[in-house]
This record gives structure tokens, C-alpha cells and sequence, in this order.
């Protein structure tokens, strides 16, 4: 569809979500230049994580965002189009109970895309609504859109039947693979008293406990910057633990690009995620295996916001009802 008028583009985050206002022929015009989103009016506020918040916290936090803009000038009734994108919306039964929640805000007119939040981070980082993408933070996925709107995706199951690569993985298989070492049955390593420290454990035993009865996901994944330090040491098993989260990230690339061909003409590899940002040893070696193993993909670095990408994606009318 064609959209003229005002838009809105939101990145629900898990702990912050941001709400951007633009014109859509000026969106437009940006991303076929490659300038930032011209911005209109902006607000910031709380979760929009549907299964964080629950469905009555993500409409509170909604109308405040609304609040926000509408006291700048631009009420629900100004926008023609929105795009609000968020980890799992767009998994079925996520993706109606936030659009639900946002209908109650907006009302029946705005044409709405609900998107997932690697959508929008791929169309922000790449000020295009189409390439390649890569995550490696708490969790990890690849992720490709097509010009004709088919997407591909691989890993992005979460942290027992996914992840791979990422900060959670590497923590994880830190602490149970020192606990192997330990026992003779995995490369030597001196993490396993700074792992337990870091976790607040004080003896291996407390790790069953800890694993099994709290279990808290972003608080191991917190443990990466750790391993990364015994890593640059060079002991042996932080080396090889990185190693592998390398190889399996080039391996969610390849997935990708092998079943996607010639049908993404912008070759462009989006690197995104705190892993790849804030790692820049790990991130070098990630380049270096893209660029060895698979060598039409070219890695580059985020140049906007998820907001800015779900602005350019409802502004790009794809999806859009």
C-alpha cells in the first residue's frame, strides 16, 4: 500500500521502549539517500515486552508513549501508518496481543505492521527495508529479507534450542565445561573460581541449585565480558569457547545466505548485538570467517536505531493492515 502522511515507528525494548514521528515521504526520501530518519517528535518509556509487562502493562505503557507525542502535537488520530516491532511479536499469539494493545491506543484508522524486533533492527541499521542480518547479544539469530518480502531466518530459539553464539551460550558452556574440566574431562582452565565468584556461588556445588531452581537467563549471559578476559589470557578453554561461538555464528550466516541466493540484491551483513559490539576481538573474528568462508556478504556496522528502521518500515507500506 501507499502511504502518505504521518507515521510512527516503535522499538519495544525489554527494558525501554522509544517512539519516533516522522513524515513517511520523508522517511522515504532518507532511506533512499542513506540519512537518518528526519524525526518529527519523540518519546521514551517503559517495556513494551508483552510477556514481560503482561497485556494490561503494555497498554498503560503504550497510551503514556501516546501521551507523550500527542502533547507535541500528535495525537493518535494524526497517523496514517505505524510499525511497532518487539522480541517475539512476530511469533503468532505475541503478534495479536500486541496489536490489540496498540489498537486500544491508536483506534481502528492507522494502517498497523506488528514486526519483530531483528526486523526492525535490520531495516534501522541498514536504512533499507531489505539485506542481511546478524544478532549475537543475550540470545543470537540470522536473518535475511528478500526484495520480493520473503524472509529467512535460522537459530533465534531461545537458550535450550538456540542461541548459539551468543552471550548466553558462551557463559553457560563456561560454567559447565570448567565444572567438566575440573573433573578431567574437558581443556584445562582457571575461570571456574571467577565464574563462581561472579555468580555469587561458593563451592561447584552450588551451581546445581543454581542452574536448576533460579534460573536466570541475562544473568548468566552477564558472565560473557568474564570469559572474554580469560580469553585475551589465553587459557585454553575460554579460547576454544570462543572459537566455537565463532564458528557457530558464521553458521547461522551461511544458513541464511545458502537458502536466500540472489533473492537479497543488498549483500550487506548488519553485525548487531552488545556480543559484536562491545567485543571487538570476537566481532574481528566473526568479520574475518564471513569474509573467508562466505565472500558475497560483507559485514558492516549498524548506521540507525530500530526505531528509525520501524519508521522506515511502515513508511514503506510492506505488511502494512
Amino acid at each position: 500500500m501507499s502511504v502518505t502522511g504521518t507515521i510512527f515507528g516503535i522499538d519495544g525494548g525489554g527494558s525501554t521502549t522509544r517512539l519516533l514521528v516522522a513524515d513517511a515521504a520523508a522517511v522515504r526520501a532518507a532511506e533512499a539517500a542513506g540519512y537518518p530518519v528526519p524525526v518529527l517528535a519523540r518519546a521514551e518509556g517503559a517495556s513494551t515486552n508483552v510477556n514481560s509487562v503482561g497485556d494490561e502493562g503494555l497498554k498503560r505503557n503504550l497510551q503514556e508513549l501516546f501521551d507523550r507525542v500527542a502533547a507535541a502535537g500528535f495525537p493518535p488520530a494524526a497517523f496514517s501508518a505505524g510499525c511497532i516491532g518487539a522480541a517475539g511479536a512476530g511469533r503468532a499469539g505475541e503478534r495479536g496481543r500486541v496489536e490489540r494493545a496498540l489498537r486500544s491506543v491508536t483506534g481502528p484508522d492507522p494502517a498497523l505492521l506488528i514486526a519483530s524486533d531483528h526486523e526492525i533492527a535490520l531495516a534501522g541499521g541498514l536504512r533499507s527495508d531489505r539485506g542481511f542480518l546478524l544478532v549475537a547479544g543475550t540470545g543470537s539469530i540470522a536473518y535475511a529479507l528478500a526484495v520480493d518480502g520473503r524472509t529467512f531466518r535460522a537459530g533465534g530459539l531461545g537458550h535450550w534450542l538456540g542461541d548459539e553464539g551468543s552471550a548466553f551460550d558462551i557463559s553457560f558452556r563456561a560454567l559447565f565445561r570448567s565444572l567438566r574440566s575440573g573433573e578431567g574431562r574437558d581443556l584445562p582452565t582457571t575461570m571456574l573460581a571467577s565464574l563462581l565468584e561472579f555468580f555469587g556461588l561458593d563451592s561447584a556445588e552450588d551451581a546445581v541449585p543454581f542452574v536448576y531452581s533460579r534460573f536466570d537467563k541475562a544473568a548468566i549471559a552477564r558472565a560473557a565480558p568474564l570469559v572474554a578476559e580469560f580469553r585475551d589470557r589465553g587459557d585454553p578453554l575460554a579460547v576454544d569457547i570462543y572459537e566455537n561461538a565463532a564458528q557457530e555464528l558464521l553458521l547461522l550466516c551461511r544458513s541464511v545466505r545458502d537458502r536466500a541466493g540472489s533473492s537479497v540484491d543488498d549483500r550487506r551483513l548488519l553485525l548487531w548485538g552488545g556480543l559484536l559490539e562491545n567485543d571487538a576481538p570476537f566481532r574481528s573474528r566473526v568479520c574475518d570467517l564471513v569474509r573467508r568462508e562466505l565472500g558475497d556478504l560483507y559485514p558492516v556496522a549498524a548506521e540507525g536505531s530500530s526505531a528509525e528502521g520501524a519508521c522506515i518500515l511502515a513508511a514503506s507500506g510492506r505488511g502494512l493492515r
